[in-house]
């Protein structure tokens, strides 16, 4: 089938390795989904189904893959929100007790504390 696909002017079959069970390396293929396709057609008509529908399962647990990937990023993003929001307020906190005595708040203090008035 390789020298038919090369003389439609497409590259030919990559071949490579995988090691097997007992470690050795051992010849296969790696074929792109447009080249699977066109060896799929020599095959008999139930296989060439089952190829089809097999590499739609792949598809869409490749989407799903993406989507899961994409809602943890999501949810990494509102986490880190609200890190942002706790240490902001505890620089606030920090301020308002530079202008004051540690313990406790003055009126210099309690304004910067609210964003009433920036004190530097």
């Amino acid at each position: 089938m390789q020298p038919a696909w090369i003389n439609i002017g497409q590259r030919s079959f990559s071949l490579t390795s995988y090691i097997d069970n007992s470690n050795r390396a051992k010849p296969m293929y790696e074929l792109s989904k447009t080249e699977c396709l066109y060896i799929a057609t020599k095959f008999n008509d139930e296989a060439r189904a089952k190829l089809v529908l097999r590499w739609q399962e792949l598809e869409v647990e490749k989407t799903m893959s993406t989507l899961d990937m994409v809602q943890a990023s999501i949810n990494a993003i509102r986490a880190n929100e609200q890190d942002l929001i706790e240490v902001k307020q505890d620089i606030k906190e920090l301020k308002s007790k530079q202008v004051t005595m540690p313990d406790y708040y003055t009126i210099a203090g309690y304004d910067c504390l609210n964003d009433l008035v920036y004190y530097s």
